[in-house]
Protein backbone atom coordinates (compact mmCIF):
# COMPACT_ATOMS: atom_id res chain seq x y z
CA UNK A 1 0.00 0.00 0.00
CA UNK A 2 1.31 3.45 -0.94
CA UNK A 3 2.12 5.68 2.02
CA UNK A 4 0.56 9.15 1.75
CA UNK A 5 1.24 12.49 3.39
CA UNK A 6 -1.95 12.00 5.44
CA UNK A 7 -0.55 8.72 6.80
CA UNK A 8 2.59 10.54 7.99
CA UNK A 9 0.52 13.30 9.56
CA UNK A 10 -1.73 10.82 11.40
CA UNK A 11 1.19 8.83 12.85
CA UNK A 12 3.10 11.97 13.83
CA UNK A 13 0.00 13.53 15.39
CA UNK A 14 0.06 16.70 13.30
CA UNK A 15 -1.84 18.20 10.38
CA UNK A 16 -0.95 17.37 6.76
CA UNK A 17 -0.03 21.03 6.18
CA UNK A 18 2.55 20.83 8.99
CA UNK A 19 4.12 17.77 7.35
CA UNK A 20 4.16 19.61 4.04
CA UNK A 21 6.00 22.61 5.55
CA UNK A 22 8.62 20.31 7.06
CA UNK A 23 9.14 18.48 3.73
CA UNK A 24 9.56 21.78 1.85
CA UNK A 25 11.94 23.02 4.58
CA UNK A 26 9.73 25.94 5.39
CA UNK A 27 11.17 28.39 7.90
CA UNK A 28 7.87 28.52 9.73
CA UNK A 29 8.81 29.43 13.30
CA UNK A 30 5.55 27.97 14.62
CA UNK A 31 6.90 24.43 14.14
CA UNK A 32 8.83 23.37 17.22
CA UNK A 33 12.13 21.55 16.77
CA UNK A 34 10.80 18.45 18.56
CA UNK A 35 7.69 18.39 16.29
CA UNK A 36 9.86 18.79 13.20
CA UNK A 37 12.12 15.94 14.30
CA UNK A 38 9.13 13.70 15.08
CA UNK A 39 7.79 14.26 11.58
CA UNK A 40 11.19 13.51 10.02
CA UNK A 41 11.48 10.32 12.08
CA UNK A 42 8.00 9.27 10.95
CA UNK A 43 8.86 9.92 7.31
CA UNK A 44 11.93 7.73 7.64
CA UNK A 45 10.05 4.98 9.50
CA UNK A 46 7.26 4.83 6.89
CA UNK A 47 9.74 5.31 4.01
CA UNK A 48 7.47 8.06 2.68
CA UNK A 49 8.33 9.46 -0.78
CA UNK A 50 6.72 12.84 -1.53
CA UNK A 51 4.85 13.16 -4.82
CA UNK A 52 7.15 15.68 -6.49
CA UNK A 53 5.04 15.94 -9.65
CA UNK A 54 1.86 16.72 -7.75
CA UNK A 55 3.61 19.33 -5.66
CA UNK A 56 5.15 20.92 -8.76
CA UNK A 57 1.73 21.24 -10.40
CA UNK A 58 0.34 22.79 -7.24
CA UNK A 59 3.02 25.44 -6.78
CA UNK A 60 3.66 25.81 -10.55
CA UNK A 61 7.38 25.15 -10.17
CA UNK A 62 9.52 22.07 -10.68
CA UNK A 63 12.84 23.46 -9.41
CA UNK A 64 14.25 22.16 -12.68
CA UNK A 65 16.25 23.94 -15.36
CA UNK A 66 16.79 22.80 -18.92
CA UNK A 67 20.08 23.24 -20.75
CA UNK A 68 20.24 22.96 -24.54
CA UNK A 69 23.66 22.35 -26.09
CA UNK A 70 24.70 21.58 -29.69
CA UNK A 71 27.27 18.83 -29.10
CA UNK A 72 27.41 16.66 -26.00
CA UNK A 73 30.78 15.20 -27.07
CA UNK A 74 32.47 18.62 -27.02
CA UNK A 75 34.25 19.20 -23.69
CA UNK A 76 33.53 22.93 -24.07
CA UNK A 77 29.85 22.31 -23.33
CA UNK A 78 30.47 19.73 -20.62
CA UNK A 79 32.49 22.38 -18.74
CA UNK A 80 29.65 24.88 -19.15
CA UNK A 81 27.21 22.28 -17.83
CA UNK A 82 29.34 21.52 -14.77
CA UNK A 83 29.43 25.19 -13.83
CA UNK A 84 25.69 25.56 -14.28
CA UNK A 85 24.98 22.36 -12.37
CA UNK A 86 27.08 23.51 -9.41
CA UNK A 87 25.11 26.74 -9.01
CA UNK A 88 21.79 24.98 -9.60
CA UNK A 89 22.57 22.43 -6.89
CA UNK A 90 23.48 25.21 -4.46
CA UNK A 91 20.08 26.81 -5.11
CA UNK A 92 18.08 23.56 -4.84
CA UNK A 93 17.55 23.10 -8.59
CA UNK A 94 18.37 20.21 -10.91
CA UNK A 95 19.23 20.45 -14.63
CA UNK A 96 18.01 18.39 -17.57
CA UNK A 97 20.62 18.36 -20.35
CA UNK A 98 19.58 18.04 -24.01
CA UNK A 99 21.74 17.73 -27.13
CA UNK A 100 20.67 19.17 -30.51
CA UNK A 101 23.45 17.79 -32.74
CA UNK A 102 23.59 21.40 -34.01
CA UNK A 103 20.27 20.86 -35.77
CA UNK A 104 17.60 23.58 -35.81
CA UNK A 105 14.59 21.24 -36.03
CA UNK A 106 15.87 19.16 -33.13
CA UNK A 107 16.62 22.28 -31.08
CA UNK A 108 13.08 23.58 -31.63
CA UNK A 109 11.58 20.24 -30.61
CA UNK A 110 13.68 20.02 -27.46
CA UNK A 111 12.84 23.57 -26.39
CA UNK A 112 9.13 22.92 -26.86
CA UNK A 113 9.35 19.62 -24.96
CA UNK A 114 11.15 21.29 -22.06
CA UNK A 115 8.48 23.97 -21.81
CA UNK A 116 5.66 21.40 -21.99
CA UNK A 117 7.27 19.44 -19.17
CA UNK A 118 7.11 22.55 -16.95
CA UNK A 119 10.86 23.11 -16.79
CA UNK A 120 11.17 26.44 -14.96
CA UNK A 121 13.63 28.01 -17.39
CA UNK A 122 16.22 27.32 -20.09
CA UNK A 123 19.96 27.79 -20.53
CA UNK A 124 20.48 28.10 -24.27
CA UNK A 125 23.95 27.25 -25.55
CA UNK A 126 22.61 26.09 -28.90
CA UNK A 127 23.64 27.78 -32.14
CA UNK A 128 20.19 27.59 -33.72
CA UNK A 129 16.87 28.99 -32.53
CA UNK A 130 14.05 30.35 -34.67
CA UNK A 131 12.62 33.85 -34.38
CA UNK A 132 9.18 32.35 -33.69
CA UNK A 133 10.41 30.32 -30.73
CA UNK A 134 12.32 33.26 -29.33
CA UNK A 135 9.28 35.52 -29.75
CA UNK A 136 7.06 32.97 -27.99
CA UNK A 137 9.38 32.77 -24.97
CA UNK A 138 9.61 36.54 -24.70
CA UNK A 139 5.86 37.16 -25.13
CA UNK A 140 5.08 34.53 -22.48
CA UNK A 141 7.89 35.79 -20.24
CA UNK A 142 9.42 32.33 -20.13
CA UNK A 143 12.79 32.60 -18.33
CA UNK A 144 15.82 31.86 -20.52
CA UNK A 145 19.48 32.84 -20.67
CA UNK A 146 21.86 32.49 -23.58
CA UNK A 147 25.24 30.95 -22.76
CA UNK A 148 28.20 31.61 -25.07
CA UNK A 149 25.68 33.07 -27.51
CA UNK A 150 24.75 36.70 -28.04
CA UNK A 151 21.78 38.08 -29.94
CA UNK A 152 21.88 41.67 -31.10
CA UNK A 153 18.93 42.98 -29.12
CA UNK A 154 18.33 44.55 -25.73
CA UNK A 155 15.86 41.93 -24.48
CA UNK A 156 17.91 38.77 -24.07
CA UNK A 157 19.93 37.78 -21.04
CA UNK A 158 23.34 36.30 -21.80
CA UNK A 159 26.76 35.32 -20.48
CA UNK A 160 29.54 35.34 -23.04
CA UNK A 161 33.29 35.77 -23.28
CA UNK A 162 34.81 38.76 -25.03
CA UNK A 163 35.61 36.96 -28.28
CA UNK A 164 36.93 40.10 -29.96
CA UNK A 165 39.38 40.80 -27.13
CA UNK A 166 40.45 37.15 -26.99
CA UNK A 167 41.31 37.24 -30.66
CA UNK A 168 43.36 40.41 -30.30
CA UNK A 169 45.33 38.72 -27.50
CA UNK A 170 46.09 35.78 -29.81
CA UNK A 171 47.00 38.00 -32.75
CA UNK A 172 49.18 40.40 -30.75
CA UNK A 173 51.10 37.40 -29.43
CA UNK A 174 51.80 36.20 -32.98
CA UNK A 175 52.73 39.66 -34.21
CA UNK A 176 55.11 40.11 -31.26
CA UNK A 177 56.83 36.89 -32.34
CA UNK A 178 57.46 38.42 -35.76
CA UNK A 179 54.61 36.87 -37.74
CA UNK A 180 53.04 38.98 -40.49
CA UNK A 181 51.52 36.27 -42.69
CA UNK A 182 48.85 34.94 -40.35
CA UNK A 183 46.13 32.62 -41.64
CA UNK A 184 42.77 32.23 -39.93
CA UNK A 185 40.62 29.10 -39.83
CA UNK A 186 37.31 30.65 -38.87
CA UNK A 187 34.07 29.16 -37.66
CA UNK A 188 30.78 29.55 -39.58
CA UNK A 189 30.08 33.23 -40.19
CA UNK A 190 26.45 32.65 -39.14
CA UNK A 191 27.61 31.91 -35.58
CA UNK A 192 28.08 35.06 -33.50
CA UNK A 193 31.02 33.58 -31.59
CA UNK A 194 32.93 32.80 -34.78
CA UNK A 195 32.01 36.11 -36.41
CA UNK A 196 33.35 38.15 -33.47
CA UNK A 197 36.62 36.20 -33.61
CA UNK A 198 36.88 36.88 -37.34
CA UNK A 199 36.27 40.59 -36.72
CA UNK A 200 39.02 40.57 -34.10
CA UNK A 201 41.36 38.94 -36.62
CA UNK A 202 40.76 41.66 -39.24
CA UNK A 203 41.02 44.43 -36.66
CA UNK A 204 44.35 43.11 -35.38
CA UNK A 205 45.80 42.99 -38.87
CA UNK A 206 44.75 46.59 -39.49
CA UNK A 207 46.07 47.78 -36.14
CA UNK A 208 49.47 46.28 -36.94
CA UNK A 209 49.55 47.66 -40.51
CA UNK A 210 49.19 44.19 -42.02
CA UNK A 211 47.12 43.65 -45.15
CA UNK A 212 44.03 41.47 -44.98
CA UNK A 213 44.27 38.67 -47.54
CA UNK A 214 41.04 36.65 -48.02
CA UNK A 215 43.13 33.76 -49.35
CA UNK A 216 44.50 33.36 -45.83
CA UNK A 217 41.02 32.73 -44.42
CA UNK A 218 39.14 29.42 -44.58
CA UNK A 219 35.71 28.95 -43.01
CA UNK A 220 35.24 25.69 -41.12
CA UNK A 221 32.89 23.82 -38.85
CA UNK A 222 34.15 24.24 -35.29
CA UNK A 223 35.21 20.59 -35.01
CA UNK A 224 38.39 18.53 -35.40
CA UNK A 225 37.15 17.25 -38.76
CA UNK A 226 36.45 20.81 -39.83
CA UNK A 227 39.97 21.91 -38.90
CA UNK A 228 41.47 18.93 -40.72
CA UNK A 229 39.62 19.72 -43.96
CA UNK A 230 40.23 23.46 -43.66
CA UNK A 231 44.00 23.00 -43.46
CA UNK A 232 44.03 21.15 -46.77
CA UNK A 233 41.89 23.90 -48.28
CA UNK A 234 44.41 26.46 -47.05
CA UNK A 235 47.34 24.51 -48.50
CA UNK A 236 45.56 24.25 -51.88
CA UNK A 237 45.53 28.03 -52.12
CA UNK A 238 49.35 27.99 -52.27
CA UNK A 239 49.61 31.14 -50.20
CA UNK A 240 52.51 31.68 -47.79
CA UNK A 241 51.80 31.77 -44.05
CA UNK A 242 53.98 31.53 -40.95
CA UNK A 243 51.20 31.26 -38.37
CA UNK A 244 47.59 30.14 -38.07
CA UNK A 245 44.96 31.44 -35.69
CA UNK A 246 42.22 28.81 -35.30
CA UNK A 247 38.74 29.86 -34.15
CA UNK A 248 38.74 27.18 -31.46
CA UNK A 249 40.88 24.39 -30.02
CA UNK A 250 39.06 21.60 -31.84
CA UNK A 251 39.83 23.21 -35.20
CA UNK A 252 43.44 23.57 -34.06
CA UNK A 253 43.66 19.87 -33.13
CA UNK A 254 42.29 18.82 -36.52
CA UNK A 255 44.74 21.17 -38.20
CA UNK A 256 47.62 19.60 -36.26
CA UNK A 257 46.65 16.17 -37.55
CA UNK A 258 46.54 17.39 -41.16
CA UNK A 259 49.84 19.25 -40.82
CA UNK A 260 51.52 16.13 -39.48
CA UNK A 261 50.23 14.16 -42.49
CA UNK A 262 51.82 16.77 -44.76
CA UNK A 263 55.13 16.35 -42.98
CA UNK A 264 54.97 19.79 -41.37
CA UNK A 265 56.08 20.52 -37.85
CA UNK A 266 54.57 22.97 -35.36
CA UNK A 267 55.96 25.48 -34.45
CA UNK A 268 59.03 24.93 -36.68
CA UNK A 269 57.10 25.33 -39.95
CA UNK A 270 54.32 27.54 -38.61
CA UNK A 271 52.99 28.69 -35.26
CA UNK A 272 49.46 27.84 -34.14
CA UNK A 273 47.04 29.47 -31.68
CA UNK A 274 43.61 28.17 -30.68
CA UNK A 275 40.74 29.48 -28.58
CA UNK A 276 38.88 28.08 -25.50
CA UNK A 277 41.65 26.24 -23.61
CA UNK A 278 39.88 22.89 -23.58
CA UNK A 279 41.49 20.05 -21.60
CA UNK A 280 42.98 18.71 -24.85
CA UNK A 281 45.01 21.91 -25.37
CA UNK A 282 47.83 21.00 -22.97
CA UNK A 283 47.82 17.33 -24.05
CA UNK A 284 48.60 17.86 -27.73
CA UNK A 285 52.13 17.55 -29.05
CA UNK A 286 53.23 20.28 -29.08
CA UNK A 287 50.96 21.68 -26.38
CA UNK A 288 48.65 24.34 -27.76
CA UNK A 289 48.94 28.07 -27.18
CA UNK A 290 45.35 29.23 -26.81
CA UNK A 291 42.94 31.79 -25.40
CA UNK A 292 41.43 30.62 -22.13
CA UNK A 293 37.66 30.95 -21.69
CA UNK A 294 36.36 30.73 -18.07
CA UNK A 295 33.86 28.02 -19.01
CA UNK A 296 32.94 26.86 -15.50
CA UNK A 297 32.35 30.46 -14.42
CA UNK A 298 30.28 31.13 -17.52
CA UNK A 299 27.91 28.24 -16.78
CA UNK A 300 27.75 29.12 -13.09
CA UNK A 301 26.85 32.78 -13.71
CA UNK A 302 24.30 31.90 -16.41
CA UNK A 303 22.46 29.53 -14.06
CA UNK A 304 22.48 32.18 -11.34
CA UNK A 305 20.91 34.75 -13.69
CA UNK A 306 18.30 32.23 -14.84
CA UNK A 307 17.22 31.38 -11.29
CA UNK A 308 16.97 35.08 -10.46
CA UNK A 309 14.67 35.48 -13.48
CA UNK A 310 12.58 32.49 -12.41
CA UNK A 311 12.17 33.92 -8.91
CA UNK A 312 11.32 37.37 -10.23
CA UNK A 313 14.22 39.08 -8.49
CA UNK A 314 14.95 42.68 -9.41
CA UNK A 315 18.02 44.84 -10.08
CA UNK A 316 20.49 42.15 -11.13
CA UNK A 317 22.82 42.32 -14.12
CA UNK A 318 21.61 40.00 -16.87
CA UNK A 319 24.23 40.73 -19.55
CA UNK A 320 27.71 39.52 -18.65
CA UNK A 321 30.86 39.61 -20.80
CA UNK A 322 33.74 37.67 -19.27
CA UNK A 323 37.39 38.47 -19.91
CA UNK A 324 39.58 35.81 -21.60
CA UNK A 325 43.33 35.38 -21.15
CA UNK A 326 46.15 34.09 -23.33
CA UNK A 327 47.85 30.83 -22.31
CA UNK A 328 51.23 30.46 -24.04
CA UNK A 329 52.47 26.91 -24.60
CA UNK A 330 54.69 25.14 -27.14
CA UNK A 331 52.84 25.68 -30.45
CA UNK A 332 54.15 29.20 -31.06
CA UNK A 333 57.69 30.49 -31.53
CA UNK A 334 59.51 33.58 -32.68
CA UNK A 335 60.65 33.96 -36.28
CA UNK A 336 62.62 37.15 -35.61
Amino acid sequence: MKITLKDVAKMAGVSPSTVSRVITKSKDLNIKDETRQRILDTIEKLDYKPNVIARSLRIKSTNTLGMIIPDITNSFFSALFKGAEKLASEKGFSIILANTDDNLAKAEKLINNMRQRQVDGLLLATTHISDDTLHSMNVNKYPHVFVNRHLNNEIESYVIVDNFLGTTLAMEHLVALGHSKIAHISGPSSVDTAFKRFEGYKFSLERNDLCYNPDLVVESEMTEEGGYKAFYELVKKRVDFTAVYAANDLIAVGLMTAAKEKGLKIPEDFSLVGFDDLPVADKTSPSLTTVKVPLHEMGYIAADILIKEIKGEKNYINKIILRPELVVRESTKSIV
